[in-house]
């Protein structure tokens, strides 16, 4: 093989195992959040903001701290209107 194969399937190695790593990293997150929501019982939530009668703004699966926020947040703005419903895309693990 020519040093040029060699350094091309060096890097294809090194590209392949940077993607799986930054994959493993977001699937610990991922699983790392839901896990902690279902031992404290968390609550996550859909948020869709309006304005004027039309969607402004979509959170979805937000926590209760950061719904807490957002509402907070909107209170200075009188055109503004909420709906908050529980988030149907949290994942139990359980």
């Amino acid at each position: 093989m020519s040093k040029i194969k060699i350094l091309a399937v060096l890097s294809s190695v090194a590209g392949n195992i940077a993607w799986a790593a930054s994959n493993m990293v977001k699937v610990v997150a991922t699983t790392s959040k839901t896990a902690a929501d279902v031992i404290t019982n968390n609550k996550r939530y859909d948020i869709e903001i309006y304005r004027k009668n039309e969607q402004f703004e979509v959170l979805t699966n937000v926590s209760y701290k950061k719904m807490l926020e957002v509402l907070k947040s909107i209170e200075v703005f009188p055109d503004l209107s909420v709906i908050v419903s529980k988030s149907k895309s949290r994942v139990s693990i359980i």
